[in-house]
């Protein structure tokens, strides 16, 4: 029996080692995407930044495919399979001697003795899916990320006053909406100015925040405050234009008027 052979027999065994590394290695992946999955999520709590969906899960199915393709394409020699399976199924080396031994007259007894042995195990047997400390800090902090979700949903009797306080909060921007719609709606327009945009963009992100449950009533009677006061800012500018652009008009009226008595003047000096 050449060595080749006996490589050939370990190729069911080394399949399932790939399997059960990517099973570990997913784990160890998921938890470090959970990891910034929870870490986008309370960016968005303190209101750093917006988490869409899918950001939050981008970073989790990251990790979970660079752990499986990490298990899937690192080098395996078949010595490493051959100690795993001396080791795990009690064949005191017999499979790494096999393998190992330089061509004697010997090397053809070890190596039917070691395939013999090998047809008794089967790879299921002795590699198996095992939960690891990864699965366990996956499982919690995937927890932790469902419960951040949804927390202003959770009908929990301690969290009423938490809810209350996000339910007002709710309405505050609803009203708010309401007040700046005419600013909204006019955002939209080409000829609309930088800060109807910016008015327009900030009271959407609060609207978002608010009916996710992501907005305190303090926070939002603050933001309120500011974004009101930003409209108050602008319709100041608003006069200010009309004012300027009446004022532009009447004298221009007034020039006019004043250069058509000249020309009469001058038409009847003429005559």
């Amino acid at each position: 029996m050449e060595q080749n052979a006996l490589i050939k027999h370990l190729t069911p065994f080394r399949r399932r080692v790939r399997l059960v590394l990517a099973w570990k290695y997913s784990a160890v992946g998921g938890t470090i995407g959970l990891i910034f999955a929870l870490l986008t999520d309370l960016g968005d709590w303190l209101g750093k930044w917006e988490a869409e969906p899918i950001s939050i899960a981008f970073p989790i199915a990251i990790g979970l495919l660079s752990g499986i393709v990490y298990a899937l394409v690192r080098f395996l020699p078949a010595e490493a399979v051959a100690q795993l399976i001396d080791r795990r199924a009690e064949l005191k080396d017999r499979v790494t001697t096999a393998l190992l031994c330089s061509e004697t007259p010997f090397t053809q007894p070890l190596r039917e003795d070691a395939v013999s042995h090998l047809a008794s195990v089967r790879p299921s047997q002795i590699f198996r899916f095992r939960l690891t400390t990864w699965h366990g800090a996956m499982a919690l902090l995937l927890v932790a990320l469902l419960v951040s979700n949804f927390l202003p949903q959770l009908p929990l009797p301690f969290l009423a006053s938490f809810r209350q306080d996000r339910k007002e909060a709710k309405q505050v921007v609803e009203n708010l909406n309401k007040v700046l719609k005419p600013i909204v709606e006019h955002a939209k327009e080409p000829e609309a100015t930088k800060l109807e945009k910016a008015i327009a963009q900030q009271l959407r992100e609060l609207y978002k925040r608010a009916q996710r449950g992501r907005l305190s009533k303090k926070e939002a009677l603050v933001k309120a405050e500011k974004l009101l006061a930003e409209a108050e800012k602008l319709q100041r500018q608003s006069q200010e234009h009309i004012k300027r652009v009446s004022t532009k008009a009447i004298t221009a009226a007034e020039t006019l008027k004043e250069s058509m008595k000249q020309k009469a003047m001058a038409s009847q000096m003429q005559r």
